[in-house]
């Protein structure tokens, strides 16, 4: 189980995260969708313990990211937005470097490599340098070095962003099935992205949760936040004392999904 509580972040007087708590059980795959200014990559990388908080606690598997780092990063493999690999290393010397820092003796770090490669495709590049890996290939070498270890969740910083259509759907396909035996956890920007690879979906705004769902329901409770802001903002029902609070809306435009903020966009776009 992974349980965020009250997590707080400040940065020159503004909070990136503010309050951010849930609590989430194993074994699905969870999308943590935002825009640009919603600290969803922020979020995961205090869930992974590479970003010091201000306030509040993440907990893996019962092991505190504060008190108990060794033992809770134990549990993450962490894939950020821009993998640094070493490219006069082959494959097969990355994940093994990876396995010595992790500390694992050469017989799981044997057992593990292989697992990795066999999971992402690249068995047969094991031995290849990395200087000469396609995108895709590199791609898949930043998950991989994240599989290698016991752990059982599984972070990804939007993973699928700037990849064609062709790609992003065998990501998506290889992110699935890394979910029958791993916690995933990834953030995007498009609800479209989060529906077809995702079980459960937290929805940001400005560090603050604003959705906390099975990603079925994601379409009918959207809109009905944004019928809720748009009644209170014309001032037809609702407190003038209410905190003011993003509202968002979403819409299908060529088969993609997007969620837009309609406070941002008011008089910029035509609805």
């Amino acid at each position: 189980m992974i349980e965020v509580k009250e997590l707080t972040l400040h940065q020159r007087g503004e909070a990136l995260l503010d309050g951010v708590s849930f609590k989430w059980k194993n074994g699905l795959i969870y999308g943590v969708l935002g825009d640009a200014a919603s600290g969803k990559d922020l979020l995961l990388r205090a869930m992974a313990g590479i970003l010091p908080t201000d306030r509040g606690e993440v907990r893996i598997n019962g092991f505190s990211m504060q008190r108990e780092p060794l033992r809770a990063k134990d549990c993450i493999g962490f894939v950020p937005g821009e993998v640094s690999l070493y490219p006069e290393l082959t494959v097969s010397e990355l994940l093994h470097f990876v396995a010595e820092v992790r500390g694992l003796s050469y017989e799981k770090a044997v057992r593990y490599v292989n697992r990795a490669l066999e999971a992402t495709g690249l068995e047969e590049r094991r031995r290849c340098l990395i200087g000469v890996l396609s995108a895709w290939e590199s791609i898949r070498l930043g998950i991989a070095q994240a599989l290698v270890g016991k752990n059982e969740f599984l972070i990804l910083e939007q993973p699928t962003q700037d990849l064609d259509p062709r790609r992003a759907g065998e990501l998506r396909e290889l992110l699935r099935e890394l979910g029958e035996s791993h916690t995933v956890i990834l953030s995007s920007e498009s609800v479209e992205e989060i529906r077809k690879t995702c079980d459960h979906v937290l929805l940001l705004s400005h560090g603050r949760v604003e959705l906390d769902l099975p990603v079925e329901e994601i379409g009918t409770e959207l809109g009905a936040r944004f019928r809720a802001g748009r009644h209170s903002a014309d001032g037809e029902s609702g407190s003038t004392d209410a905190p003011k609070r993003r509202r968002f809306d979403d819409v299908e435009r060529d088969g993609e999904y997007e969620v837009i903020d309609l406070e941002g966009e008011k008089g910029g776009r035509e609805r």
